[in-house]
């Protein structure tokens, strides 16, 4: 996969899809031939900039991101979750949409079932 997208999330639905190579857009044409030799050897290749940003971060989420999908997941509504974190309705709301994006996510319940999927709760 030949990519703009540079986040931890992009990098492991690519790779959970069946992907053999996920490469910046970035990477020079040196570093795009080599990667496509590779992988037709049946190789994987995972860009190096990714490699490390997926070491060092487990989960993509903040932790007050994940406190609210795991409220969540639990069926408490954003109001409910807002009084139990001390935070106004519209942060939590505002905490749900960055978590459904970093997860790629269309759906709150589709980023809770994807944070649970990845460990992340």
């Amino acid at each position: 996969m030949l990519t703009a997208l540079d986040r931890p999330g992009h990098l492991t639905r690519a790779m959970d899809a069946g992907a053999s190579g996920y490469l910046l857009k970035s990477a020079t044409p040196a570093e795009t031939a080599d990667a496509i030799r590779r992988v037709a050897a049946g190789g994987r290749v995972i860009d190096p900039l990714m490699r490390d940003d997926r070491a060092g971060e487990a989960s993509p989420l903040t932790e007050r991101e994940t406190e609210v999908l795991r409220l969540a997941s639990s069926d408490a509504h954003a109001r409910e979750i807002a009084a139990e974190l001390f935070l106004s309705v519209g942060t939590v709301r505002n905490r749900f949409s960055s978590a459904v994006g970093k997860l790629h996510a269309r759906t709150l319940v589709d980023a809770v079932r994807i944070a649970e999927r990845q460990g992340c709760l």
